[in-house]
């Protein structure tokens, strides 16, 4: 094969790449973040913290470029985030591979197998569902692959300057910093790079300088958060519109209960957890590639195998201390080393067992390489399809049918829910659809911000509750600030304000499954569609029928591998059934209600 032909082909796959993950990528808004964030990009919000400033605004570009719904334009800027990392990672590997295998150089077809590695790495099933959902981890991934591939030339090629390659390294890392805050494991191994390379050490005091200089550029995107909060746009979280609230939400304070407060045997445990589910994202054979290819390259470039492995492993150190559901996620660094370990691995395995082969030429090694990852990737795409066709996944949208279904006009909904309330956003804030209802999240009217919210989206409600607010305010407000607060005064005022929402007059109000208060024996708790109707004792109420409810069928070997789905479709049908259980007795108290 020519170099047009090959180049041809390249471009081919780029194409029916790019193609396959349009077709594949999410047209629903999905559980978690997903409406939270598509709403922060179609309103020009505050994200919670970190705040995600530089993927707002791009998110907020891709909304104004796409003609389309919002959910379809930020979903399609994952797709573009995630085939551009599959590219940087191609472009790695082809640098790897010339410089390993000289020999190859010659053959067109090594562009070929650099290409076919970065589908590799785009068909983990992590990396593709996260491409074609609306997360901020695609872009995470995208800067990840451009200062690996930059960082493998400056080691590979000695004809590239030092100082161009580092300032683009530091404008990266600084772009990447405004997307996710992990990226401070990637800059540790920049350092490290810096430090143990010896041209790059010499220069240090002129590296120094072209930091000082050019990071404050990308870091500045950051500088959307004060400003769009000043403008009191309706999501605004942490409303860091001043230095004190944008400190705190750019270090993502909040979460700090939930980072490294677990026993050290059960950090080590999840350490080994995690890394059992990075080397379980491909077949379990490719764990001999990987570390064949870990060993070949440390015994070629230490430096470049040090800046991996720290990487890897200073993000399993954060990711298995901190305790959120949804960590698998943060795998994705650890999933793009190792993949990078394993393609390196198979090409080096199949120079050992062809190169002594009679008759056969070093240059058809290439080819061999290209056939072995079109069939890796032929299986991660079959296997992996029930899961990543995002196209169909309409779960999320079903369920908030189903909530504004249950509920009555003007109602208040408070709940516990992320899953239940991100996408309510997203239908209300950007569909403007449901906008008879007041959906309220628990925990968040625990933070001062939220109340600026309230106003906006429900002023009646907000007026109702103006003494159980002032009270709650200023202890509300030492809290946040790390300052002595009166733990009994603010859990008594937090929970008379949450009796207080759920007694204004006229409106009917609900809870989710998970919520609970101290006043419940103050209401009687009504199973209603997935979701209950509270009835104060001495009111009275003539409960509704159950509604047909389902999330539409759903195979088992989605369920068992989407905890997402399967924890709220769980939610679902416990209340669906209590609500069942609760119109049978109904009704052999009250005898057969004929149309009510």
């Amino acid at each position: 094969m020519n170099s047009k032909a090959a180049k041809l082909a390249v471009g081919a796959l780029l194409l029916g790449n790019v193609a396959w993950l349009v077709k594949t990528s999410a047209n629903y808004v999905g559980f978690v973040d997903s409406g939270e964030l598509a709403a922060v990009c179609g309103t020009l919000g505050i994200a919670h913290p970190p705040g995600y400033p530089l993927y707002t605004l791009l998110g907020r570009l891709f909304c104004i470029l796409y003609p389309g719904e919002v959910i379809h334009a930020v979903s399609l800027f994952s797709v573009t985030a995630g085939i551009g990392a599959a590219i940087f990672f191609s472009l790695t590997f082809w640098h790897l591979f010339n410089k390993l295998y000289p020999e190859s150089k010659k053959s067109s077809l090594t562009l070929i197998a650099a290409a076919t590695s970065g589908m590799l790495l785009l068909y983990s099933p992590q990396v593709w569902n996260l491409s074609v959902t609306n997360e901020v981890y695609a872009l995470h991934l995208f800067f990840l692959s451009a200062i690996t591939f930059l960082v493998t030339r400056a080691r590979l090629d000695t004809s590239q300057s030092n100082i161009r390659t580092f300032t683009l390294v530091t404008y990266i890392v600084g772009l990447s910093f405004c997307n996710h805050s992990s990226t401070m494991f990637v800059a540790a191994a920049v350092v490290l790079w810096v430090i143990a390379d010896r041209n790059l050490r010499r220069q240090f005091g002129k590296l120094a300088a072209v930091a000082t200089i050019v990071f404050p550029i990308p870091i500045s995107a950051y500088l959307y958060l004060p400003i769009r909060a000043a403008q009191s746009p309706i999501l605004n979280w942490g409303d860091p519109s001043n230095f004190e609230n944008f400190i705190r939400h750019a270090s993502g304070w909040q979460y700090r209960t939930w980072m490294f407060n677990k026993p050290f045997g059960e950090h080590i445990s999840s350490m080994f957890d995690l890394i059992r589910m990075t080397i379980t994202e491909y077949p379990i054979v490719l764990i001999i590639p990987a570390a064949f290819g870990l060993i070949y390259l440390w015994k070629r470039d230490r430096i470049l195998s040090a800046f991996l492995l720290v990487i890897f492993f200073l993000n399993i150190l954060f990711a298995a201390g901190y305790t959120i559901p949804e960590i698998d996620t943060y795998m994705l660094p650890m999933i793009f080393i190792y993949v990078l370990f394993c393609v390196v691995g198979v090409a080096g395995l199949v120079d050992l067992a062809f190169r002594k082969l009679p008759g056969f030429s070093t240059s058809r090694i290439p080819a061999v390489v290209a056939i072995v990852f079109l069939l890796l990737t032929a299986h991660l795409i079959v296997t992996g399809l029930p899961f990543n066709d995002r196209s169909h996944y309409d779960y999320a949208e079903k369920q908030t049918n189903m909530l504004f279904t249950s509920m009555e006009p003007h109602a208040i909904l408070l709940t516990t829910n992320w899953s239940f309330y991100s996408p309510l956003i997203y239908r209300q804030l950007i569909e403007r659809k449901g906008l008879d209802v007041t959906t309220i999240d628990f925990e968040l009217l625990r933070r001062s911000w939220y109340y600026d919210y309230i106003e906006q989206v429900d002023p009646d409600l907000f007026l109702s509750i103006k003494n159980e607010r002032e009270r709650l305010m200023p202890q509300l407000k030492l809290f946040e600030r790390g300052l002595n607060y009166d733990q009994t005064e603010i859990e008594d005022a937090f929970q008379s304000l949450i009796t207080a929402i759920l007694s204004i007059p006229g409106r009917p109000r609900y809870i989710d499954y998970g919520t609970k208060f101290r006043d419940e024996a103050r209401f009687t708790k009504i199973p209603q569609g997935i979701i209950y109707r509270l009835v104060e004792v001495n009111e009275s109420y003539l409960p509704k029928p159950p509604i047909d409810i389902s999330l539409g069928k759903i195979s088992d070997k989605l369920l068992e591998q989407d905890y997402m789905l399967k924890q709220q479709k769980e939610i679902i049908d416990l209340v669906h059934k209590e609500s069942l259980s609760f119109w049978e007795w109904y009704r052999s108290q009250k005898g057969a209600i004929s149309g009510s």
